[in-house]
């Protein structure tokens, strides 16, 4: 960095538009779907998915950097295994007006995602393992 060359302003702020924003759209919409498995990348999306009505070229980069991140780091996130039973519970709350001086809305989401202790059905099973009902001890 000390041989860079110095810039007047920090951002450039006249970027080129897309010329056809579709791609992009689409692009942030599976980001947002992936978002439920990799929530390290949950951040980034949400600052892209602001700018889907008027997105530029840099936006454009920046998410092309984010499937970059991806494909370096496809063994992380979350795995569910398609043979347990998963039950999810998902609270959204809004508020319309939550800052008063900019009349901009504050949106927040909670998930909960859990798994029985036992999976499959509870009462097919024995209450203790077979190996303590062998050993006849008094439970």
């Amino acid at each position: 960095m000390l041989n860079s060359s110095p810039v007047s302003i920090p951002m450039n702020l006249h970027c080129d538009s897309l010329p056809d924003p579709t791609t992009y759209r689409k692009l942030i919409g599976k980001l947002i779907y992936l978002m439920n498995t990799r929530p390290d990348i949950t951040y980034v999306v949400n600052q892209l998915s602001q700018y889907v009505s008027a997105p530029t070229k840099d936006h454009q980069q920046v998410a092309f950097r984010v499937l970059r991140y991806l494909k370096g780091t496809v063994r992380q996130g979350i795995l569910f295994n398609a043979t347990r039973e998963i039950h999810l519970k998902a609270y959204n709350d809004s508020n319309w007006i939550g800052y008063t001086n900019t009349r901009r809305s504050v949106t927040g989401m909670s998930s909960i995602l859990k798994t029985p202790s036992f999976p499959g059905n509870q009462r097919s099973r024995p209450p203790f393992p077979k190996a303590l009902l062998k050993l006849n001890i008094g439970l």
